[in-house]
Order: structure tokens, then C-alpha cells, then sequence
């Protein structure tokens, strides 16, 4: 299919998806999550692909959902469903691809850009990329099974003081702390992504998948139930007067005034 808010290439066994809304820093909204999963779909009964590259154009990885997307609930019935379809079935999808990921993150990784880029096996980070879960700054949890996955990468002490403050981890700081990989000079990222992706493309593809299967025997059921677990979190929290007042602190362009109610 065509898309319009991801670009899709393959080359040399390798197939590279864009982030591109760069007018909009890749925020990620509906139409760019059915379209990464279509393309994870694509790649995942593609022979010829055997690594996989996700990046985004521009300044940013992805600076998170759009906020009007979220505004647009119905309900709040609904919002497990939202949690569902927006978030669950993309970093499900992630993970769950038997070929190995790796995130390129040119730039901003924030919220859902951030849990994109966790999900992901392998991650090669700009010295301009920027980590950060701002969930609580809105008056929310992280919704993208950050709070298993993080900690799996960083430890629990640091994981519970990115999540708890929301905030902002430079490229060099994401590497020295077991975020990211590698940390490579802004001109470098594609370059050493690819090289990776190219050397496990050439490698023993049937043995990469086991192994990643192995890995993925007890991360993925965890994962889906702590999946389901923050969505019910974040139904009541998307009706809390915390969450309310940050919504309209941001329409206000203020600082949001917390009540813990």
C-alpha cells in the first residue's frame, strides 16, 4: 500500500521504515500506527528482508501521540480500546517481529516515541536525541509497557526516577546508563545503523530469530499483560482532574498546578 505518513525502503536485505511527519516532529497519531504495523506485516513474510531499521525524518524520532488524537476519545469506555489499538498492537508488533529492529533515533524520543524505540532489539542513538517519558507531566503512566521494558534495559532504581520525573536523557547520557546501545555523532547514525543492519542481514538470519524467540518466550506474555495492566491505569487516569488540568495548561501554554486528585 501507499503511505502517507511513513516512508518505506528496502535495500540489500535490509528494509528501513521513516517516521514522516517532520512538520509535526513524527508525532505518532491513528493513520501512522496502521501504517507501521502494515509495514511490520509486510517485512514479516518478506524473505527477502532479514534486518529492519526504524527512524524518522527530520529533527525528531517521534515526539509522542498527537494530543489532539488523544482528546478525540469517545469515552471512557472506550479508552481501553484506545489503549489497544493505538499502542498495544504497535509495540506488540515490535517486538513480536522474528527479524531484528533497530531503532535509529536521529532525535526527540518522547512518550510513545520512547516506548517505540524500547520495543525495538537494537538501539543507536544521535548525540542530538533527546529520551524522555513525560508521561506524568501530563498527569498519566506510561502506556506503551515502558514500566517493564525500561527497566529490563536501565535497572529499577533509574527506570522509577525517568518515570516518576519525566525527565529529559541526552544521547551520550542514554548510552552511559544501558538506554541506548551506541551514541554516534549526529552525521554517523544512518551509517552505523545500517553497517549493523547489514551485518545481521549477512548473518545467520534462522539463528538471529531463534534467539530473539528465545528472548521473546517470557518478555512478550509479561509484556501483553503489563500492556493490559496500564491500560486500565490510564482509563482512570484520563479522568482525574491532574490530567484534565494538564491538557488545559498546554492549550493555556502554562505550567500545570497538580492537585494529586
Amino acid at each position: 500500500m501507499g503511505y502517507e505518513t511513513i516512508i518505506y525502503e528496502k535495500k540489500n536485505g535490509v528494509g528501513k521504515i521513516i517516521l514522516n511527519r517532520p512538520d509535526k516532529l513524527n508525532a505518532m497519531n491513528f493513520q501512522m500506527v496502521d501504517e507501521l504495523v502494515d509495514a511490520l506485516d509486510g517485512i514479516d513474510i518478506d524473505d527477502e528482508v532479514r534486518a529492519v531499521i526504524i527512524t524518522g525524518a527530520g529533527r525528531a524520532f517521534c515526539s509522542g501521540a498527537e494530543l489532539t488524537e488523544l482528546g478525540a476519545r469517545p469515552s471512557p469506555f472506550d479508552s481501553i480500546n484506545f489503549m489497544r489499538s493505538f499502542v498495544e498492537r504497535l509495540i506488540i508488533a515490535v517486538r513480536s517481529l522474528e527479524k531484528p529492529v533497530i531503532a535509529a533515533v536521529n532525535g526527540y524520543a518522547l512518550g510513545i516515541g520512547c516506548g517505540l524505540a524500547l520495543a525495538c532489539d537494537i538501539r543507536i542513538a544521535s548525540e542530538k536525541a533527546v529520551f524522555s517519558e513525560r508521561f506524568v507531566r501530563i498527569g498519566i503512566m506510561p502506556g506503551d509497557g515502558d514500566t517493564y521494558m525500561l527497566p529490563l534495559l536501565v535497572g529499577l532504581g533509574r527506570a522509577s526516577e525517568l518515570l516518576f520525573t519525566g525527565d529529559d536523557i541526552e544521547g551520550r547520557e542514554a548510552e552511559r546508563i544501558g538506554l541506548v546501545n551506541k551514541c554516534v555523532p549526529e552525521d554517523k547514525l544512518q551509517e552505523e545503523a545500517e553497517a549493523l543492519a547489514q551485518r545481521l542481514a549477512q548473518g545467520a538470519t534462522r539463528a538471529i530469530a531463534a534467539t530473539k524467540n528465545a528472548l521473546n518466550r517470557r518478555i512478550i506474555p509479561q509484556l501483553k499483560e503489563e500492556l493490559e495492566y496500564v491500560a486500565l491505569q490510564q482509563t482512570l487516569l484520563f479522568q482525574t482532574e491532574d490530567h484534565n488540568e494538564a491538557l488545559k495548561a498546554i492549550k493555556e501554554k502554562r505550567k500545570p498546578i497538580f492537585k494529586g486528585k
